[in-house]
């Protein structure tokens, strides 16, 4: 399940992530609000937050993860994750290589400097 992380500008998507995340997920919650913030010309920011409830993703949430990364190329600007899920992080510090941003994992215990950077 993803949710929209509150408290934070609006030039920045934070996302919640906990249990078991899904295709309906990006569709419903992730996907509209990076198009909202690529369709006022911004450069996108996100906060990506994984609790330790995360179990994983389904085979359509990672489908969906691709073709979001790939459609907006070139308005990325930064990428917070934040996890402590081992495999989750060097998966994310892997895809960041790839990336034509910046993109930074922090660890649980470390929200604050997670959002300090995203906002920076």
């Amino acid at each position: 399940m993803i949710t929209r992380m509150p408290d934070l500008p609006e030039n920045i998507v934070g996302l919640e992530a906990s249990e078991q995340i899904t295709s309906q997920d990006y569709e419903t919650v992730v996907l509209p609000e990076i198009k909202k913030m690529a369709d006022t010309n911004q450069k996108i920011r996100v906060l990506y937050q994984f609790d330790p409830s995360f179990s994983g993703f389904t085979f359509g949430a990672m489908w969906e993860d691709l073709k979001l990364g790939l459609s907006y190329f070139r308005k990325w600007e930064k990428i917070a994750v934040i996890s402590d899920v081992l495999w989750l992080v060097i998966f994310s510090r892997i895809m960041g290589a790839l990336m034509p941003c910046k993109v930074k994992v922090f660890d649980n215990k470390s929200v604050s400097a997670a959002k300090r950077w995203i906002k920076a």
